[in-house]
Formats: C-alpha cells, sequence, structure tokens
C-alpha cells in the first residue's frame, strides 16, 4: 500500500509526461526528504552502455521537485547542476533529496543519485522559486 504522501506528489506530477515515460517513480516523500527510482533498461543506456546523463538528471531532478513541491507547493526549477562521479550502472538508480536552506521565495536542495549498490553515480543542487 502506498503512503498517501506519495499518492500525493504522483497526483501532483501525474501530468509529467517527461519523467513518466523515462519510468520515475516516486517512491518516499515526507518533510524531511524525498526518494525518486528508475530502472536501468537498454532505453536508458547510451553508447557506452552506461545510464546516459540526461536520464541521471532527469532522475535527480523530479527527486528534487517532489520534496519541494512537496515542502512549498508550486515550487519551480531555478538553477540545478550536476556532478557525474561514476558509471551509471546497475539494475536500478535511486535519488536522495533534501532541503538545505529556505527563504521566503527560495529554497535549496542537494540531491545524491545512486545504483542498488549504493555507488553514488552523481550528485546534484538545485534550487527553487516559490511561487505559492
Amino acid at each position: 500500500m502506498k503512503d498517501e504522501n506519495v499518492l500525493k506528489m504522483e497526483k501532483f506530477f501525474e501530468r509529467d509526461r517527461f519523467a513518466s515515460h523515462c519510468g520515475v517513480k516516486i517512491e518516499e516523500v515526507n518533510s524531511n526528504y524525498a526518494i525518486c527510482s528508475a530502472k536501468i533498461s537498454d532505453f536508458t543506456l547510451n553508447a557506452a552502455d552506461c545510464v546516459q546523463g540526461g536520464m541521471v538528471f532527469t532522475l535527480a531532478d523530479l527527486t528534487f521537485s517532489t520534496l519541494a513541491n512537496f515542502l512549498h507547493p508550486n515550487t519551480v526549477t531555478q538553477f540545478a547542476s550536476i556532478t557525474y562521479l561514476n558509471p551509471a550502472v546497475g539494475e536500478t538508480l535511486y535519488a536522495k533529496a533534501w532541503e538545505v536552506s529556505r527563504t521566503k521565495h527560495n529554497a535549496v536542495y542537494n540531491v545524491e543519485i545512486y545504483n542498488e549498490k549504493n555507488l553514488i553515480v552523481a550528485t546534484c543542487q538545485a534550487s527553487g522559486f516559490i511561487l505559492g
């Protein structure tokens, strides 16, 4: 049975057709963090048989956005930067986001992206502008 927070955020993102097409799933969200996942498939691989960087970024972006919009509805991305640390290989990628700072209309988040063996494949920092 899915948690009510997850159901709420799935409803919020039901029109995010790109993330849905990429297979990104919201696993957990609460006032401290959000976790999303994506299965690695042939569709997600680049020419070197690792997950394509854009897919890793999509997972990081949706995870940040899940937490930001859970905590502060109607938050949009202002800035995001990603650093790729290791080839993204395995069966599943996960991303965990947490809020680092918040002011009236701005919030900053850190996101770690890792595989099922807890190998960190990338880190991302994103800031959101809180519209609501």
